[in-house]
């Protein structure tokens, strides 16, 4: 532990529950964040993925959340590890609250932050002056590490796991890149060849709603790493729609590309909203990007059902149902 600090992760909202209404309450909680419910700590709450309340993204990310307070000592709830979970979670600990969160490591929490709730095919129109591929090349070199040390951090239903030894590595980490250490630095490079690898190999197929101009592509995937920032195609342009299936974790991500300014051309739902029509309110996310429930593993086929949603909601869908059904039908599973 740091400064008596423990971290908890709990990808199951009832577990997470108990842990609120335990003798030991959590102080604070790190994007706990279970769909509509939201676990709360007794002195600091960091979320913004709802879509009312106190905690919409009108909160900054955590990683940037100046208002958690330092802790000497009590617990931490967290949902799941990210960079902004880990940025958030680090800011509750008087020694990396110094080392890593200063004016000269704003500009890379504010792109961490960015990256977060705009999505990673969003990074070359972060609005910066400073050079951006560096800051690019120090994203790309913590993610190859979390890759690597804490990507396989995860619960499974009706467990919590302590993850403090984790996120002090991360710290560890977060240090060496934010100096620009070449041997992080040149594994996030590597990184970034592997991702153009990845979205190759995760390619199931493409489908379309709608004709004309306003017709909506959609790419769908399957891999045991995340690829719902891959919108890029190649020679087919880039995807409006990422709908991929992780098969080690059994659970599907909907994400939208540009969601805050494609809204009024792309006329659907939010991720969250589609998501939480097929699984209830434990599924859960942002407008631009949600997924099923952390705590559930679902089928690749449920793929279908999420198409299907997205059609339901769609304002003047082209489609008629049996068209709908012949494109699934059409889906490699």
């Amino acid at each position: 532990m740091t400064d008596n600090i423990e971290f908890i992760l709990t990808s199951d909202p009832t577990v997470a529950r108990k842990i609120i209404q335990s003798d030991n309450p959590p102080l604070v909680t790190i994007e706990a964040e279970y769909g509509s419910y939201v676990a709360e700590g007794t002195q600091y709450t960091a979320a913004h993925h709802q879509a009312t309340g106190p905690y919409t993204n009108d909160n900054p990310s955590p990683c940037c959340d100046i208002n958690i307070p330092t802790l000497n000592n009590g617990t931490v709830l967290v949902s799941h590890v990210d960079l902004d979970t880990v940025g958030g979670c680090l800011r509750t600990t008087n020694e990396w609250k110094e080392k890593l969160f200063n004016s000269d490591t704003n500009h890379f929490w504010q792109f961490a932050g960015w990256v977060d709730v705009k999505g990673p095919h969003m990074m070359r129109n972060f609005p910066t002056q400073t050079d951006k591929d560096t800051i690019i090349n120090q994203l790309t070199a913590y993610w190859a590490w979390h890759d690597k040390n804490m990507g396989s951090l995860r619960t499974n239903q009706g467990e919590s796991l302590d993850i403090t030894k984790s996120v002090m590595s991360a710290a560890n980490a977060l240090q060496h890149i934010l100096n620009n250490n070449p041997e992080y630095i040149d594994q996030g490079i590597e990184f970034q060849k592997k991702e153009a690898a990845l979205a190759a190999e995760s390619f199931r197929d493409i489908l379309y709603i709608g004709d004309g101009s306003d017709k909506i592509k959609i790419v769908t995937r399957n891999s045991d790493k995340f690829t719902n920032h891959l919108y890029d195609l190649g020679e087919n342009g880039l995807a409006d729609i990422v709908i991929a299936y992780n098969n080690k974790y059994g659970s599907i991500t909907l994400s939208y590309a540009q969601w805050e300014d494609r809204y009024m051309d792309l006329q659907i739902a939010p991720c969250f909203e589609i998501m939480q029509s097929i699984w209830g309110n434990t599924a859960g996310g942002h407008a631009g990007i949600a997924g099923s429930p952390r705590e559930l593993r679902v089928e690749e086929s449920m793929i279908q059902n999420v198409c299907a949603k997205l059609v339901d909601y769609r304002n003047n869908c082209l489609y008629e149902d049996d068209q709908l059904q012949k494109e699934l039908a059409e889906i490699p599973f």
